[in-house]
Formats: C-alpha cells, sequence, structure tokens
C-alpha cells in the first residue's frame, strides 16, 4: 500500500509513449532504467511515482525483469500533480556561464511551466545544442526533485519581440521587472488590484476561487538590462513593471525574487 504522505517514494520519468493507461502498465528504459536498477538498487515489488512531463504522475508497483526491463504496474494516476492553478513563464536572456543553470532548477522548482529565452541587445551570452540539451536535464532533475509532473518547456526566440507575440497567443499577463517600480507585496491589495488590470479588462488578482487558470509571465533582462527599445516593446505588448527592492539584483536573483513574489500574489498554498 501506498502512504498517504509519499515522504520517502522516489519519483522518476518515463515519456508519455512508454505509458499504457489502458493496459495499467508504462515502462522504464535509459539512464532512468539505470538509476532505478543499479543507484537506487530498486527489486520487484517496490512502490515508486513515476512522471510523463506532461502533467500526470502514476503511482506503480516496479517490477525488474530480465536483462534490466523494468516496467511498473499503475496503480492510481493523478494529472496536475505538483503543479498550482497559475501557469507561470519566465522570460530571461541567456545569461553568462552556470547562471542559466540556476534560473532553470529554481525555477522549476518554484513552479515554472515555460521559459522563453530571446536574444537581447545586451545579452552577452548565447545559446548553444549543448546549452538547451543541460538545461532540459536540469528541468527533468528538477522536477523529479521538487515533486512536480510538468516538465518545463524551453523556447528560444531571435529577439524579444517574437517572443511577446508567442506569449500573447497563450493569453498570458506579462509583468517586466524594472529597478525603482514598487514591488508586488509592497503594495495594498486594491493598488494590486488596479496595477494589475490589463487594457482589455482582463484582472489577475490572489482569489483563486475567480481566476481558476491565470497564466503568467514575468520578464527579466540580462546582466545589462532591458534596451530603452525593448522597454517600449515590452509596454507596447501589455507589460506592467513592478520593482524588486532597492538593490540592484544578477538576473539569476532577480528571477528567483520575482517568482517568490508572482507565488504569494498568486495565493498558491505552499
Amino acid at each position: 500500500m501506498f502512504s498517504n504522505t509519499m515522504t520517502h517514494v522516489e519519483v522518476y520519468y518515463t515519456p508519455p509513449e512508454n505509458i499504457d493507461s489502458t493496459a495499467g502498465i508504462l515502462k522504464i528504459t535509459g539512464q532512468e532504467a539505470h538509476h532505478v536498477r543499479n543507484v537506487v538498487r530498486h527489486t520487484s515489488g517496490d512502490k515508486a511515482i513515476v512522471v510523463d512531463g506532461g502533467g500526470k504522475a502514476y503511482w506503480v508497483t516496479l517490477s525488474i525483469g530480465p536483462q534490466g526491463i523494468i516496467t511498473g504496474t499503475i496503480e492510481k494516476e493523478e494529472p496536475g500533480w505538483g503543479e498550482s492553478k497559475t501557469t507561470i513563464g519566465v522570460i530571461i536572456p541567456p545569461l553568462k556561464g552556470h547562471r542559466m543553470d540556476t534560473v532553470i532548477e529554481k525555477g522549476t522548482e518554484l513552479g515554472v511551466s515555460s521559459f522563453y529565452i530571446p536574444n537581447t541587445k545586451n545579452a552577452v551570452a548565447r545559446v548553444t545544442a549543448s546549452k538547451l540539451d543541460r538545461w532540459h536535464r536540469i528541468a527533468l532533475a528538477a522536477m523529479k526533485q521538487c515533486c512536480r509532473s510538468v516538465c518545463p518547456t524551453i523556447l528560444t526566440f531571435p529577439e524579444l519581440e517574437e517572443t511577446l507575440t508567442e506569449i500573447n497567443k497563450a493569453g498570458a499577463d506579462i509583468f517586466y521587472a524594472d529597478k525603482g517600480k514598487p514591488a508586488l507585496c509592497q503594495m495594498t491589495p486594491n493598488e494590486r488590484l488596479l496595477c494589475f488590470a490589463r487594457p482589455n479588462g482582463h484582472l489577475w488578482c490572489n482569489n483563486t476561487s475567480q481566476h481558476q487558470d491565470t497564466r503568467v509571465v514575468v520578464a527579466v533582462g540580462p546582466e545589462g538590462g532591458f534596451s530603452d527599445g525593448e522597454i517600449t516593446t515590452l509596454n507596447n505588448y501589455g507589460g506592467i513593471p513592478f520593482g524588486l527592492g532597492l538593490r540592484r539584483l544578477r538576473s539569476d536573483t532577480a528571477v528567483i525574487a520575482a517568482l517568490a513574489q508572482i507565488i504569494w500574489l498568486s495565493g498558491e498554498d505552499t
């Protein structure tokens, strides 16, 4: 039997094509199977949670077969496991060194569903295929570690405007960090409601009973910040500025600080 708290049950990943819900069975392959068999050293009959990266979690009983074939008998299926009602995206140009690794890992832990990575005027770093592969692996590991069922998508764009066009299609609210603006947590409830009223009348508030599928995207500039032209573009796409306090933060820290405010304002029960 599974414990209600699931405190010590391991979380693994398998892609949707390895799952047959009708037959009530799934397969674990590749590096994940190696981890199950040789690192954690599971044996047949052990319990585990397996997520598909697309928003579903499966409570399974493992079976370690010949030649290392690992299957799981599905005992329970739960959509949206570990996910909040607020769908959060992050716009962040590529950062130098391992700062993007931090953004991807901590952003995943804080509930980000999509990372939008545009090239901007002041961005120094550039995206490569090897970086994208590493970021995906970091997101996958963070998803399992923090008990989520959605692995964030990582999308790249040649410029900021193309990013904002894509986001507008999804009907998301866009907020961008801008020094000197009041922080969300410093506003009164009424001020927050006024500040977060978009021109089309859409209102983002912390009453989750009113807003069951809120889509929010937070934009943070690169090391050199957004250019004046990019700020104008953000405003033209309905972007709303907010502050992150008195101090100048590095971009990776700013993303975490912004997400903390968004989570707080959305009323997510942590």
